[in-house]
């Protein structure tokens, strides 16, 4: 039974488990923790504007643009640090390592900062599994944020989760 299931296993077809990151991979939601560099008023404000885009009640375009202006003259420097002080779900790290093992290919899609990824792969083996990340990047200039940023995730996740699925050899 054991060679069968193993055999099985190995003529599967190629697998794809793809995470969002911000309060799924992570316990925390990212961009209002680096708000909160800012100071407790700007982290509750990009909490509420969080919360509106969550409800539907704007748009998750409009509610980038609202949180990067509140963010514009933040040192890159803090956000690193902060990745260091964010925690991972329960079991996201077995989870991970049981996929990872049974051949599964790893990705995050998410309309989160690729800053705090890269950091937590410096800290995490589990994150250093991942095959690809699609997330939103912020635009500095001179080590600070500039209230910029390029949109890679902004809407539909569906399309981009497709394009990693054809990248991989998923059908």
């Amino acid at each position: 039974m054991g060679e069968t299931a193993k055999g099985e296993e190995m003529n599967a077809p190629l697998r794809l488990a793809v995470f969002d990151f911000d309060s799924t991979i992570l316990e925390e939601e990212g961009i209002d923790e680096i708000a909160g560099l800012l100071g407790p008023k700007v982290k509750k404000e990009a909490a509420e504007i969080t919360r509106k885009v969550n409800e539907g009640k704007i748009t998750i375009r409009q509610g980038f643009r609202r949180r990067m202006k509140k963010m514009r003259g933040l040192p890159v420097s803090g956000i690193k640090k902060l990745a260091w002080r964010l925690h991972f779900k329960k079991g996201f790290r077995k989870l991970v390592s049981v996929l990872h093992r049974r051949g599964y290919k790893l990705a995050v899609v998410s309309g989160g900062f690729g800053i705090l990824f890269r950091e937590l792969k410096k800290r995490e083996q589990a994150m250093r599994l991942f095959g690809a990340i699609l997330c939103n990047e912020f635009g500095v200039r001179g080590g600070k944020l500039d209230g910029t940023y390029s949109a890679n995730v902004v809407e539909s996740k569906d399309v981009l989760v497709r394009r990693l699925a054809r990248k991989f050899g998923v059908r």
